[in-house]
């Protein structure tokens, strides 16, 4: 089921039935209603962006179909997000009105009952150019997104800013008491910071929310001299970082292994935290306790080299999949949920699960590009500003030099804990723990034997070169026998003809 990230062709050699106990935050649940996932519009992917955001708020959210029976008991908020032009169906309207509770509309028009409580709220659709703007001094370049509701006039309080080409701004959002309503939610665009200024709103939110930096896609396979480049010139500049690290769950004691783990220690000296990158899935079918066993050998190998992975991080649909949630994300109270890429269910669930600390994960780059005063900007939730590993110093130093004039937080200071069978890991205000013996980075500077300048193995060269060399062997007796056999065959063929 799972890619293996050390080597290939490994394969976990015994199974646990063992099951991890959930760790989640007692979190109120919120009920997604959708009409359309609009696949082939602009607005494709915006409600898998949508529960990335719910996460960050410590919410457990059921997802549902408009078409489906809407049962609104046991949810605390509501949100509707509407990508069709296409009015609510007058059923689904009605039980809204009498919910109670407080609905976020985001979209198309809401129900004539939503608009008057909202202030007499007044629709006008655009096909223009729009800008958003947030009051975090944030500014987009203008998008064009089809055919827009915008807000044309409400006497309710209104959120954020949009700017049409010619010159006229129209409110994103508005509120009135328990009703709220956004224009439109767009994934890679501005309007995700946007929505996340009218859910803090919604959710009541009384703080703001702080930066962080994560480092992707750093795995055995990588090129460790820029792994440790990217520490040294982090923590040079001051910055403390993420480093979200591959897993390693067989062939513990190889040496691509224990070179490994080495760069691993070396990160958290220079300052950088760990979190467990959840195993890539290749096909949609797993035996029950395989990836409990999985999870469990991948943080023991960490916990043995006395490295404290401080949560998971994981695509998002981890969290809508109940064998992802049971066995995968369970032993963990702090996650990285990444946008999806290649959704692979197992067994699909329509409810996800809820962690004490989710930091919602954006592209740094992206970010770069609408801060104006990137030191100035406040953040409305934790957020994980998300860097595949540099491809050279240049884009390393750039992106230090334009970091360091963010206060980017220490993840260490989070409160964490990881519980598997075998391992306990904890973190809170600094202090790590693996087992209960305290770790501390920098008495493992002397015991860290990675050198810069001295080519690395974990790239597996030695595991490849021996490969090569048996496949080589193979292909050349396999063409000897080929021409042995050809000669033969002529031979026979002039004997047969010449007679």
């Amino acid at each position: 089921m799972f890619k293996k990230c050390l080597l290939v062709l490994l394969f976990i050699s015994s199974i646990s039935f063992w099951q991890a106990p959930l760790v989640v935050a007692k979190g109120e649940t919120t009920l997604v209603l959708y009409d359309s996932l609009a696949k082939q519009n602009v607005t494709d992917g915006n409600v898998d962006l949508l529960l990335r955001m719910l996460a960050s708020y410590g919410q457990i959210v059921r997802i549902s179909d408009m078409r489906e029976k809407l049962d609104t008991s046991s949810v605390d908020h509501i949100i509707v997000i509407q990508n069709k032009a296409k009015p609510i169906q007058p059923e689904v309207s009605e039980k809204l009105q009498k919910y109670g509770k407080k609905i976020l509309f985001i979209g198309q028009t809401p129900p004539g009952w939503a608009r008057k409580q909202l202030g007499n709220l007044q629709m006008q659709i655009s096909d223009t150019a729009i800008s958003v703007r947030t009051k975090e001094a944030l500014q987009s370049e203008p998008l064009l997104l089809g055919k827009l509701q915008l807000i044309k006039q409400t006497s309710a309080e209104k959120i954020g800013e949009l700017t049409a080409d010619d010159g006229t701004k129209f409110p994103y959002a508005v509120r009135n008491n328990k009703l709220s309503y956004a224009s439109f939610l767009v994934k890679d665009s501005l309007s995700e910071f946007a929505l996340l200024e009218v859910l803090n709103d919604f959710y009541g939110a009384g703080k703001t929310g702080q930066p962080y930096v994560v480092i992707r896609d750093v795995n055995p396979f990588v090129d460790f001299g820029m792994v440790q480049k990217t520490a040294d010139a982090f923590n040079e500049a001051g910055i403390p970082f993420i480093v979200s690290a591959g897993p390693v769950f067989e062939n513990m004691n190889l040496k691509a292994a224990k070179n490994y783990a080495e760069l691993l220690q070396y990160v958290e000296t220079r300052g950088g935290s760990i979190v467990l990158n959840a195993p890539v899935v290749t096909f949609g079918e797993s035996k029950k306790g395989e990836l409990t066993d999985v999870m469990t050998t991948s943080v023991q190998f960490f916990a043995q080299n006395e490295i404290a992975p401080l949560g998971i991080s994981a695509e998002a649909y981890w969290q809508t999949d109940k064998v992802y949630q049971k066995e995968g994300l369970a032993p963990f109270s702090s996650a990285i949920l990444f946008p999806n890429q290649n959704i692979i269910y197992t067994d699909e669930t329509k409810e996800t699960n809820a962690f004490t600390s989710a930091l919602f994960y954006l592209d740094g780059k992206r970010y770069e590009k609408w801060a104006q005063a990137a030191n100035e900007t406040p953040f409305n939730v934790d957020t994980a500003l998300g860097f595949s590993l540099f491809k050279n110093e240049k884009e390393l130093q750039e992106t230090v030099s334009w970091l360091r004039q963010m206060p980017i937080q220490d993840y260490t200071n989070l409160p964490h804990t990881v519980q598997t069978e075998k391992d306990t890991i904890t973190a809170q205000n600094g202090f790590l723990s693996v087992n209960g013996k305290e770790i501390t980075p920098a008495d493992q500077f002397l015991n860290v034997k990675v050198k810069k300048n001295q080519p690395q193995e974990a790239s597996l060269n030695e595991f490849f070169s021996v490969q090569s060399k048996v496949l080589t062997v193979i292909i050349c007796v396999t063409l000897f026998i080929f021409v042995i056999l050809f000669v033969i065959g002529y031979r026979a063929y002039r004997k047969k003809y010449v007679k």
